[in-house]
């Protein structure tokens, strides 16, 4: 009965309200899930950005707003592959609000991973037009 429970609610419209996988009921928020989001493109959806860049600890770029985007609204996932500092801006909080459109600048403290001294970073985002 719980299974069949579940299935019709992740079956549902609340699928993604609730962060429902094809395994049942997910949180999205295990050590493990955040370690292989990498490695699970279909999951993630980058948000375009422009002008990122990593000047000393900071990291800064521009996302469209919709009145609401605020910095903690963004998680930073980096790994290294073909000798770069790859980093993807993910954002875990969607802006719902209903004003205008508009560009808007993000910084904050970003220390890269200590495999990542030395090497080129690479933002993997699209690019914002």
């Amino acid at each position: 009965m719980k299974s069949f429970l579940r299935w019709i609610v992740c079956a549902g419209v609340f699928q993604l309200a609730i962060g429902c996988s094809s395994g049942g009921l997910s949180a999205g928020n295990s050590e493990a899930e955040k370690e292989n989001k990498m490695d699970s493109d279909s999951e993630i959806v980058l948000v375009p950005v422009g002008s990122p860049v990593v000047t000393g600890n900071t990291l800064a770029f521009d996302v469209v707003s919709f009145g609401c985007t605020q910095a903690t609204d963004f998680l930073v996932e980096t790994r290294v592959a073909e000798n770069q500092c790859k980093v993807r801006i993910i954002r875990q909080k969607q802006d719902f609000c209903k004003a205008a459109p508009e560009k808007m600048s993000i910084r904050f403290d970003w220390n890269p991973p200590a495999e990542c001294d030395g090497l080129d970073v690479v933002f993997e985002n699209p690019e914002l037009q």
